[in-house]
């Protein structure tokens, strides 16, 4: 045994050696060329690998993709403006009428390390739910760096389809919730109110796991949002009992999302029990029953 450790210690002081040695001799090779007043330098993109969909004002209309992209230089800084030129690669699949940059090359000034411009995707422009590539190369002959030279941004405008009515969410939902159990929810719209309503969130935990019997339950009014958020302000919602014992009221609040598109709705709930929220949560993953 101590013989298996000594060669393991004399093995993995030699490979200490090595790397010692592999990352001085590197770190020379930098230094030398990149000295202070030096003219030796590399370019090549900041953060060249990025995705992006657009999103959704409080109003519902569709907010542009906008994004700086960045060149780097790699090396010192130079006492005159450094001016690089960009070429869109043949791979890229966005149409140049989705897109702008707001100049036709990048600018590092005199003293800097790195120069931006704007890209802008127009999101009214772009095709529903598919990802589009914008890839740019630096053009700049033996300064460009060995890597990172190219960009590749995908871009996509995310499918949304704006609610014209409350009404064209209600019916019979279901799903399950992260717990695994099955969801069964009525959705629907007050005729006197106009509030839109939801009933069944949280049985199949409540009945199932956590073991309670229910013995009254009212609908909730649930908020939909325009931009495809929607709410639950906090609000009474089931009395129970536990081995025949009265249980202190459960309220119920809730945030997430709704899509008119794939008629699916994720809600992230919290059970208030007691003035206090139970130390659980709960994202239901539903979906309307076709009618």
């Amino acid at each position: 045994m101590k013989k298996i450790i000594r060669i393991a210690f004399i093995m993995l002081f030699g490979l200490a050696f090595l790397v010692s040695c592999d990352k001085e001799t590197n770190f020379a090779d930098l230094t030398d060329d990149w000295k202070p007043g030096g003219t030796e330098y590399y370019l090549q993109f900041i953060d060249a690998a990025q995705s992006f969909e657009t999103g959704v004002t409080d109003l519902g209309g569709f907010i542009d993709i906008t994004t700086p992209i960045s060149v780097a230089l790699l090396g010192s800084p130079q006492s005159t403006d450094i001016n690089i030129d960009l070429v869109v690669d043949d791979s890229t699949t966005i149409e140049p009428q989705m897109y702008e940059m707001s100049a036709s090359s990048i600018t590092i000034p005199a003293g800097q390390t790195s120069g931006s411009f704007v890209l802008t995707a127009y999101a009214d422009e772009m095709p529903v739910d598919e990802w589009l590539d914008l890839v740019l190369v630096i053009d700049a002959g033996d300064k460009n760096a060995p890597v990172g030279d190219t960009l590749k941004y995908k871009l996509k405008r995310i499918a949304f389809c704006p609610l014209l009515d409350d009404s064209e969410l209600a019916g019979d939902w279901t799903g399950s919730d992260d717990w695994d159990n099955p969801t069964q929810v009525v959705t629907w719209v007050d005729g006197g109110t106009s509030d839109f309503m939801i009933n069944g969130l949280n049985v199949g935990w409540m009945e199932g796991w956590w073991g309670e019997v229910i013995t009254d339950q009212v609908p909730l009014v649930m908020i939909l949002y325009p931009n495809g958020s929607l709410e639950i302000v906090e609000q009474y919602y089931i009395t129970s009992t536990w081995n025949g014992a009265p249980q202190p009221t459960y309220n119920l609040s809730a945030t997430g999302k709704w899509d008119n598109c794939k008629k699916e709705m994720v809600i992230d709930y919290v059970l208030h029990q007691g003035g206090e929220p139970l130390s659980y949560s709960f994202t239901e993953t539903i979906a309307l029953i076709t009618k």
